[in-house]
């Protein structure tokens, strides 16, 4: 049986590599050097990859004063007609909403800010239909959540809080790839918040495979995590492997690169 992976998107805002990419904010990983010139060209590989999936790429370019500005998924929460600027949790990454936002404010009707004591990002706010399941993280609070929800407050879309520890991002523990099925990293949160829909739990060596990207019949997938490639396939999706060990290195993966839309 095939499934179709999410519903169908239009484009894809990326932002291109910053020179200063080695000194990015890494809060769980070791410090391991990025080798600039092999993450420059895994960002091509995936920005083609999109383009194979029909998505119109709009890219920013990228400012070599923000070493995380690649990952262009946390300034920003897209839903429906509405662009929801982040006020972030890393504190050296504000700076990078700014370009975000004259983008995002030539498409999208209304822009609303979230503002300080709230901070919210976007790798915690994951999507399934017509619900927000929202991570409460080191770099999401309560506030960030309750600003959220009454930014969306005219929209038909449940918003859920959860209890997120010892990760990065809620994405980083879970992932939706349609027709009701979630992968998840367990560990993280209570499971139990996702209880209604279908889980793929993935072994804990693969932990890092929790975060794909579903897009126009496809999941992508980390390369180089066989039991996950086989546990999604196994539902019936199909499957593309990207080489993200780049990105890996500064605690990213393949949702944090782009906002899809």
């Amino acid at each position: 049986m095939s499934r179709s992976a999410t519903p169908r998107a239009k484009c894809a805002v990326v932002r291109e590599v910053p020179l200063t990419l080695d000194k990015c904010v890494r809060t769980y990983s070791s410090r391991n050097r990025v080798n600039l010139d092999l993450a420059q060209k895994q960002h091509e590989a995936y920005c083609k990859t999109l383009e194979g999936r029909n998505l119109k790429l709009i890219r920013i370019p990228a400012d070599n004063n923000f070493p995380d500005c690649v990952f262009v998924e946390d300034p920003a929460v897209v839903y429906e007609e509405t662009a929801i600027m982040c006020n972030m949790g890393a504190k050296s990454r504000v700076g990078e909403i700014e370009e975000v936002r004259r983008v995002l404010s030539s498409i999208f009707r209304k822009v609303v800010n979230i503002d300080p004591p709230a901070t919210i990002e976007g790798g915690d706010v994951l999507r399934v239909k017509d619900h927000l399941f929202v991570g409460v993280t080191s770099r999401t609070n309560v506030d960030g959540v309750n600003q959220l929800r009454e930014a969306l407050r005219k929209e038909e879309c449940e918003i859920t809080s959860v209890k997120v520890e010892n990760i990065l991002h809620f994405k980083s523990a879970c992932s939706y790839l349609g027709d009701d099925y979630i992968v998840v990293n367990p560990g993280y949160f209570d499971l139990q918040v996702l209880s209604s829909f279908k889980l793929i739990s993935l072994p804990k060596q693969e932990a890092y495979a929790a975060n794909c990207l579903a897009v126009n019949g496809a999941v992508l997938i980390s390369k180089g995590y066989a039991r996950t490639k086989k546990l999604i396939e196994k539902e019936g999706f199909e499957t593309e492997e990207l080489d993200v060990s780049e990105f890996k290195k500064c605690e990213g993966s393949l949702t944090c690169l782009s906002i899809v839309f």
